[in-house]
């Protein structure tokens, strides 16, 4: 989560009523402090599980560049010597 000092703004969203009714009880059931700490936990990781679906979506496109699959073999060529030196001696 995001630390607690960032500039906050005030923001409005309209629910159906049987939505923020589910919400006031997950409120009591699982000990968050208010509906709005209830919204904002569940928006954050709604858009971390955003940002990871986006970071798997950019390694696959990854595995399947055939630049960055070159780019990649050459640095494992170029450093194949410093990684076996690193075993040596500590």
């Amino acid at each position: 989560m995001r630390p607690n000092t960032a500039p906050k703004r005030k923001a409005t969203f309209v629910l159906e009523e049987t939505l923020l009714a589910e919400l006031k009880q997950a409120v009591k059931t699982t000990g968050a402090k208010s509906v709005n700490a209830l919204v904002k936990t569940a928006i954050a990781r709604l858009l971390d599980d955003v940002r990871k679906a986006r970071r798997k979506d950019i390694l696959r496109d990854a595995a399947n560049d055939p630049l960055f699959l070159r780019d990649l073999h050459d640095v494992e060529r170029d450093f194949i010597h410093a990684d076996g030196d690193l075993t040596k001696d500590g």
